[in-house]
């Protein structure tokens, strides 16, 4: 049986979610990140380039929560 892989959605992207929380998602191949939410651009861009997969930006995080189907998010 298949696993169903979980959707997740980053809050900010800065510190921690450009380090060992994008490492972590990149190493699980049961997570997949699906939008990104940060008022910054130039973070985003930062994070996304590391990721290398195209991911929606947000700068509200209350539109992601509207417009993606998450399972979860990080904050």
């Amino acid at each position: 049986m298949a696993r169903k892989k979980i959707r997740i959605g980053f809050v900010g992207c800065g510190g921690n979610m450009c380090g060992p929380h994008l490492r972590a998602v990149q190493n699980d191949r049961h997570v997949d990140l699906i939008a990104v939410a940060d008022p910054s651009k130039k973070q985003a861009d930062l994070l996304l380039e590391q990721y290398r997969q195209d991911v929606p930006w947000y700068t509200d995080h209350r539109q992601m929560l509207r417009c993606e189907e998450l399972d979860a998010v990080v904050v």
